[in-house]
């Protein structure tokens, strides 16, 4: 499951970001003393489900009809217990014919057998339901209710214990099960599942066909699926497995620009890991309005239909960070799935750390520290504003509080620095260990630990101990002085962070590295200690001292460093990851030095890695003087399209009104969406005026996940005029895409404040049939609506299913009240 204008390189933390960053304004949220939570026990073991299910679409109903096929852990078991939610049983019986008692509570369904069975028995239970409006697991998008006025889809999402609102189950990932599925459907709509398709069975008298799918690997179930709508296969094929792209008639362009190097990325997986990909299909499945970004679903992930991209908007960037993520789960979750929820860093960690892998593969080395770059400042956010945890813990209040930054971000990371410690022969093998130790089976952290260490050799208690059973991370602070008497650089590195019971010393080898010009020596050292100083043997004081050089560790540094050292980094060093840490740290210091301002132009004109360009670009948007301006100009030709988007804006930022015919010139030729926007923002930030006709325009123009629109309404947004509001509104409304539409409501919180209209516009947006518009309505409301706003959210609140908005929803609440309270003081 997966959590910029790279858009799908990490959607899922798009959307995350929305709620960390409103709980830190919000005040800190605390998941650290809820309730203890371990895997359940169990009576019995489930061995199959097999479900023939029918739907009344416009009342949104499902008629299901159950078989669970399962055996007693040991003599005796009179009774059932199955997790179920609201839903209409009509018969229970023994398969075949026996009818069973049962009785039925708001979350489960027991059914009482009729005798004792023992642990050598096979027990198989047939049940007759009904399930109207399921309030989670289940959704019905009736035409007119998602982004196209003509999309129909039903499709299901299990993860974490939602499945059981659609069809009785064991409904926790500690039990795996095989299944099979008869999904019936009017024509021309299809059905999709997971495993393979047996049959499609045309029954002439209803004009429906029945889509016969069979998963023969046992899996947990969470992972069953279902997708129904009007949808056409492309297809493609990894050796002999079919590598299939289910999208509406409408989007079969999209489908291979998108999807089409899915079957090179299963073979990289494969390959990497030591294990082919284990099934006999692989299906990626686009809907209207998910719940997250994707869902793993075993052999059919669901994906948002924002993942859909055209040739041109390619130029940008691509999915594959979010199709490789989903893609590495069906070994990472799917074939080794976490016993509880507790581990689900094992799942999450691992997606996110291989799609990772698939950029360094795809992007190269420096795309791939670049991108666990930001990993760590997104986890580290989390862990700063809002709370600190082991990775694996016990007393959470939700399952879904395990689905944070520290199970994705951190969790790769951890893969990472491990990887680092042993080395890529060691790692790989530990890696291949893991799965041939745990393939189809449940696993919780020991079994990693055990796997490595069984496969390396190597005794790896003491990171575990620091990095998943404790939390936080290092903070150096590291001082250089040069020692002539002793030809040596001396390095006192300390750890600053507080020691507490819950974050230890870190112990860990680092790498030091000394430049001389254009050469370098290395150094290995061992970190301990709180406090250590390290002498290293130099002919001369070197020009530049890199700690952790490549950024192989998580952590936060300390390390001031002159002028001339910062800029022989950022000429020298060999991974672009530091050469990008020169020019952040000159940017903070050294802005208006004219000799750091021609260095960075040099980068800008020269350096291999592009976030460095682009980052250059940025830095010269401050400086202002005619040559950086023309340096600006040659670089609206540079090939990466977002270094040209950032020389746009750079050129923007210089509120020199002569550029502006550069500018123009620039959106009526260049190719990229990104650019074109970047254009928008630029012109209205020189001549807000001048730039109402193009504004205006570009919000009648179509693109790819309406990239120029959206550009338009921020524009407009940071306009900070009221006007804007009329403007922008009927861009929210629901016949157009979610992407814009989030937009048009982030807008809001610049130009709404006091606006009645868009205040009633978010209230509105509180009864959205998407989760992301309903979440982004909560947080703007929170900040520009008063106490007007306090009862609808409240109502709100106590009708809402999904749990992200619920805490989205329950911070905003408490939001409000607080600025009420201060209105009330202030009024006294």
């Amino acid at each position: 499951m997966k959590k910029d204008s790279l858009f799908l390189r990490v959607l899922f933390v798009f959307f995350l970001s929305i709620f960390i960053s409103f709980s830190a304004r919000a005040g800190k949220i605390n998941i650290m003393n809820g309730k203890e939570h371990h895997a359940p026990d169990r009576s019995y073991d489930v061995l199959n489900y097999t479900l023939k299910l029918s739907f009344d679409p416009p009342n949104k109903k499902l008629f299901g009809k159950e078989f669970i096929t399962l055996t007693p852990f040991k003599s005796g078991l009179d009774s059932v217990v199955l997790d179920a939610g609201e839903m209409e049983i009509n018969t229970v019986k023994l398969s075949p014919g026996k009818i069973l008692r049962f009785r039925k509570e708001p979350e489960h369904l027991i059914v009482y057998l009729n005798k004792p069975y023992s642990s050598s028995d096979t027990v198989k239970i047939a049940i007759d339901y009904v399930v109207e409006k399921p309030k989670k697991g289940l959704f019905f998008i009736l035409p007119g209710e998602g982004s196209s006025p003509e999309y129909f889809e039903i499709y299901s999402q299990g993860e974490m214990e939602d499945n059981h609102y659609w069809f009785p189950c064991w409904d926790y990932p500690n039990d795996r099960a095989t299944s099979e599925i008869f999904i019936t459907t009017k024509i021309p709509n299809i059905a999709i599942s997971n495993g393979k398709l047996v049959e499609v069975i045309k029954n002439q008298k209803d004009s429906t066909r029945t889509f016969h799918w069979k998963m023969s690997i046992p899996h947990v179930s969470y992972l069953i699926s279902i997708i129904v709508g009007n949808y056409v296969k492309v297809e493609d094929h990894y050796k002999n497995i079919s590598v299939q792209y289910y999208v509406h008639p409408d989007q079969k362009l999209y489908a291979r620009p998108t999807f089409g190097r899915t079957p090179e990325i299963i073979q990289f997986f494969s390959e990497k890991i030591g294990y082919d990909y284990p099934y006999s299909k692989y299906a990626q499945s686009v809907v209207d309005n998910p719940m997250f970004g994707g869902m793993e679903n075993i052999t059919a992930t669901t994906l948002t239909s924002g993942a859909l991209r055209d040739r041109r908007s390619l130029i940008d960037g691509t999915s594959e960070s979010l199709t490789s993520h989903e893609l590495s789960h069906q070994w990472w979750g799917d074939l080794l799935t976490c016993r509880d929820w507790t581990s689900a860093w094992l799942n999450e960690g691992f997606a996110t750390y291989f799609a990772s892998l698939w950029t360094e593969k795809s992007e190269g080395k420096d795309a791939f520290d670049y991108e666990m770059k930001r990993a760590a400042r997104i986890y580290m956010s989390e862990d700063s504003l809002n709370y600190r945890r082991p990775l694996v813990w016990y007393k959470y209040n939700n399952p879904m509080d395990m689905f944070d930054r520290h199970a994705y971000q951190k969790g790769a990371w951890i893969l990472h620095m491990l990887r680092y410690v042993l080395g890529d022969e060691l790692f790989w093998k530990g890696i291949h260990n893991y799965i041939m130790t745990n393939q189809k089976k449940l696993v919780e952290t020991p079994d990693l630990k055990k796997a490595f260490e069984e496969g390396t050799g190597k005794n790896l208690y003491w990171f575990f101990n620091e990095w998943v059973y404790s939390g936080g991370y290092p903070k150096f602070l590291v001082e250089k002085t040069w020692c002539d008497s002793l030809h040596a650089v001396a390095l006192h590195v300390s750890q600053t962070q507080i020691h507490d019971t819950l974050t230890t010393v870190f112990r860990m080898p680092i790498k030091i590295q000394s430049w001389f010009g254009n050469h370098q020596q290395t150094y290995s050292v061992e970190i301990s200690t709180a406090d250590t100083t390290f002498y290293l043997k130099c002919k001369r004081n070197p020009d530049a001292v890199l700690f952790d050089p490549g950024n192989h560790i998580l952590k936060k540094i300390y390390f001031k460093r002159n002028k001339d050292e910062l800029l022989a980094q950022l000429a020298h060093a060999t991974a672009g990851i530091d050469r990008l840490d020169a020019l952040d740290a000159l940017k903070d210091s050294y802005l208006k030095d004219k000799e750091v301002q021609h260095a960075v132009a040099s980068r800008l004109t020269s350096d291999s890695f592009w976030v460095v360009r682009r980052n250059a670009a940025r830095f010269l948007g401050n400086v202002k003087e005619d040559w950086a301006k023309e340096i600006l100009l040659k670089a609206l030709h540079d090939p990466k399209s977002h270094v040209r988007e950032a020389a746009v804006l750079a050129l923007g930022n210089t509120k020199d009104s002569t550029l502006v015919s550069a500018i123009q010139n620039v959106f009526q030729t260049d190719s990229s969406y990104a650019v074109l926007g970047a254009c928008i923002q630029a012109i209205t930030g020189i001549d807000s005026i001048k730039a109402l006709p193009l504004l205006k325009k570009a919000l009648t123009m179509k693109s790819y996940n309406e990239t120029i629109r959206r550009a338009a309404v921020r524009a407009i947004g940071s306009l900070n005029s009221p006007d804007g509001v009329d403007l922008i509104l009927s861009y929210g409304s629901s016949k157009y895409p979610v992407r814009l539409r989030t937009t048009v409501i982030r807008s809001l919180m610049k130009i709404g404040k006091d606006n009645p209209r868009a205040v009633d516009f978010l209230i509105k947006c509180l009864s959205d049939s998407s989760n992301w518009i309903r979440r982004q309505a909560t947080f703007v409301l929170s900040r520009i609506g008063g106490p007007e706003a306090i009862g609808p959210l409240e109502k709100a609140f106590k009708k809402e299913t999904n749990e992200r908005v619920k805490k989205s929803m329950k911070m905003a609440l408490k939001h409000l009240k607080r600025k009420k309270e201060i209105a009330g003081e202030k009024n006294k």
